[in-house]
């Protein structure tokens, strides 16, 4: 969710983000890895990831082994309806202990 634009925006692989929630008090990392989108509020605060949530600007940026990252600092389109890691966020999400490829969080 967009507070700058009050919307949802499309998001693209690799993308990292925060969005709040229970009046901001809740903050809820979640990264699109594989199109898919998942849950890992746990992996990014192991990592000590501080995004303010609801941003318009896609804060950091997953890159996964040897695939080419895009930038981080890029903004996001209009509304429609990242340190080395031994535990990829999608074993975070998925409550696996495996460990894979590694994982690079860049922040924009």
């Amino acid at each position: 969710y967009c507070g700058e634009c009050g919307g949802w925006h499309a998001a693209e692989e690799g993308d990292l983000w925060a969005e709040s929630s229970l009046l901001g008090l809740k903050v809820t990392y979640l990264a699109r890895m594989d199109g898919h989108v998942y849950d890992v509020t746990e992996w990014a605060g192991c990592q000590r990831v501080a995004i303010s949530p609801d941003s318009h600007r896609v804060p950091y940026h997953l890159s996964f082994g040897a695939r080419t990252a895009t930038p981080a600092s890029r903004q996001r389109s209009s509304p429609s309806t990242s340190s080395a890691s031994s535990s990829s966020p999608r074993s975070a999400a998925s409550g696996s202990t495996h460990q894979g490829t590694p994982v690079t969080a860049t922040p924009g």
